[in-house]
């Protein structure tokens, strides 16, 4: 039957976060603390800046990610259309638009 309600799941709808993070930014800083262990040739005092700025890198991304887990999809979007939606304040602002055209990234 067409337009029957039929139940789902709610982690179907949820984002996929991995320790609380969004996959993309925990292998970035993860990627960056690994190397500062291996560029500090794996000293013990100097060593542990790399799991000291892991920790502190993620309480960061956990803390934004409990507040919009949506919000890597929200900046890659912006970042794709910057340049397609004019920064005029209403609808029939005067813009330059032949001076923006250059700016719209190809799909």
């Amino acid at each position: 039957m067409r337009g029957t309600p039929m139940p789902m799941n709610r982690a179907l709808s949820r984002e996929m976060l991995f320790f609380g993070v969004d996959k993309t930014p925990l292998f970035l800083y993860g990627l960056v603390c690994v190397l500062i262990i291996y560029v500090t040739r794996f000293t013990f005092p100097y060593a542990l800046m790399g799991p000291a700025v892991f920790v502190f890198f993620h309480s960061i991304a956990v803390w934004g990610f409990k507040k919009d887990p949506k919000i890597m999809k929200v900046l890659a979007s912006h970042f794709r259309y910057k340049g397609f939606y004019p920064p005029v304040s209403f609808a029939r602002a005067k813009f330059n638009y032949k001076q923006k055209l250059s700016s719209i990234p190809a799909c």
